[in-house]
């Protein structure tokens, strides 16, 4: 049953704490990746502006006024670079998000050892019809741990081209359905004033709802394929498709339901800003909200790859 599957998946999950640490740990290092280098560009195109000469008129609201038609006339002329630049930067920030996300995840999230007696142990079956030695080769030790370590070399760079091209297949996927379907619903909203959009709000929000409520399934569907995948455990979906539909429906809701109250409870708070004070400390609690977002789906994704190898064990071990 799905409630004795999720709870052995959370106590696999409670025995690997380092894990999750170790998922959160590479995405602190894209954003820190990112933040710098993003400073960086910034630093360039702030030593631009330092090194315009000005004339400082000894009025502070004069000087403010002046600061701001420098800093008006520096975007207007270097405005193609600036988006290049900040593009450049989003385009290796994604690459970067893509590349370490997984390298870590192919060698951190699988395979997940049960460790509780109940996997099956593997064993290689001779031409004869008796069990035989699971790993021959292990009888020379030198030689068989240079091929297991062979072996280990070649699963891993397997399981990272597995990682890679199965996450940046999902999202090109997602982008693409995305970006037509808003081209069908929005299309009209391209060529019509800005003032006028609220008056064909009425007649779009209903497409807008089956747009969101297809793309939502369309994400669900490919999130199940992506993690059978990475698990390396497809035939489920012709074992037991329903359970692992409901499985990962259940986490992926419970996700969900979290991020968007956390989400709305950020933007009200935001609605009631009345000073600079109220600002920063919305601003600071957006911050912890995204820390707690980011250590939740780490958590449920630990949770969600071990409950696929729980039941690859239970069900397809020979």
């Amino acid at each position: 049953m799905l409630d004795d599957l999720l709870r052995g998946a959370f106590r696999l999950a409670h025995r690997r704490p380092g894990v999750v640490f170790l998922d959160l740990l590479w995405k602190a290092i894209w954003f820190g990746l990112t933040a710098i280098v993003l400073i960086l560009v910034g630093a360039g195109f702030g030593s631009r502006i330092w090194s315009v000469a000005w004339l400082d008129t000894g009025n502070s609201t004069v000087n403010t006024a002046v600061a701001f038609a420098l800093l008006r006339g520096f975007y207007e002329v270097h405005r193609a670079q600036i988006f290049g630049a900040v593009a450049a930067v989003l385009f290796l920030s994604l690459v970067i998000w893509f590349v370490l996300e997984a390298a870590f995840r192919c060698k951190l999230l699988l395979p997940l050892p049960l460790g509780d007696g109940s996997a099956k142990r593997r064993v290689r079956v001779s031409r004869s019809g008796k069990s035989g030695d699971p790993q021959p080769y292990l009888r020379h030790r030198p030689i068989g741990l240079a091929l297991r370590a062979l072996s280990q070399r070649e699963r891993g760079n397997r399981q990272f081209g597995t990682f890679f091209f199965s996450n940046v297949l999902k999202c090109l996927f997602l982008t693409n359905a995305a970006f037509a379907f808003g081209a069908i619903c929005f299309s009209r909203y391209i060529v019509t004033p800005f003032a006028e959009w609220n008056q064909m709000w009425p007649d779009t929000r209903g497409a807008a709802f089956i747009v969101v409520l297809t793309l939502a399934a369309l994400g669900f569907l490919l999130t199940t394929i992506e993690t059978l995948v990475r698990s390396d455990a497809i035939e489920l979906l012709g074992k037991d498709l329903f359970r692992v539909a409901g499985l990962i429906g259940i986490l992926l809701l419970f996700e969900t339901m979290i991020d968007g109250s956390c989400a709305v409870m950020v933007g009200v708070g935001f609605l009631s800003v009345s000073g600079w004070r109220d600002a920063l400390l919305m601003l600071g609690t957006a911050a912890v909200g995204i820390a707690f977002m980011t250590i939740l789906h780490s958590y449920l994704l630990v949770v969600r790859f071990s409950a696929v190898v729980i039941m690859r064990q239970n069900g397809v071990e020979v």
